[in-house]
């Protein structure tokens, strides 16, 4: 987030110095690979969101509409977040969330720019898919190239308190590693 707000204190014109920043804004993803039920995901979403809806209203003042603008003015979407889950409930409440965010900073946007934007029906779905992320490559969830943020907080579970598939998971992500076995869970997330 400390990135994508200095792009906003950069050029010295309104144009310059709020154009730029939605620029930025377009091209972050943001990564959760433990998501359980996207918290971290939504709660980004929202403050990037608020963040782009800053740099709106600064380019709505004085201005006058003529009907003919941009359809749609948002530069940010629900598509940018991608998260894994092992819970399959998880995924569907992780996915609604972010949907039900999407829809109230759409209204916010709505205020701003005084238009009506087309929400229904669904158009962008995040990329929140059911899998074990230690069991999968992360870049067939999304590409390395295009990851900016990577979050979470993955399990913590101590050496002596791991299931059988979990000391799996860590044989598998720390292999020939002499006392993986005595690595916390969480070690694995930090090796991907």
């Amino acid at each position: 987030m400390r990135g994508v707000q200095k792009c906003t204190c950069a050029g010295a014109s309104l144009r310059g110095r709020y154009s730029a920043p939605l620029c930025c804004i377009k091209l972050d993803t943001a990564t959760d690979p433990a998501c359980g039920s996207g918290n971290f995901l939504t709660e980004t979403y929202i403050s990037i969101r608020r963040l782009e809806n800053k740099v709106l209203a600064e380019l709505q003042k004085g201005q006058i509409r003529f009907g003919f603008e941009e359809a749609n003015p948002i530069q940010v979407s629900i598509a940018q977040f991608y998260g894994i889950e092992i819970n399959d409930f998880a995924v569907t409440v992780a996915k609604t969330a972010l949907w039900i965010a999407e829809s109230q900073m759409m209204k916010e946007t709505e205020a701003i720019v005084l238009m009506q934007l087309d929400f229904l029906p669904l158009k962008t779905n995040a990329s929140i898919i059911e899998s074990n992320a230690l069991q999968i490559n992360w870049e067939d969830v999304v590409p390395k190239m295009s990851v900016n943020y990577i979050m979470g907080n993955p399990p913590f579970v101590g050496a002596r308190m791991m299931n059988k598939v979990q000391k799996d998971d860590i044989a598998l992500v720390f292999p020939g590693w002499k006392n993986a076995g005595n690595l916390d869970y969480v070690c694995c997330w930090y090796k991907k």
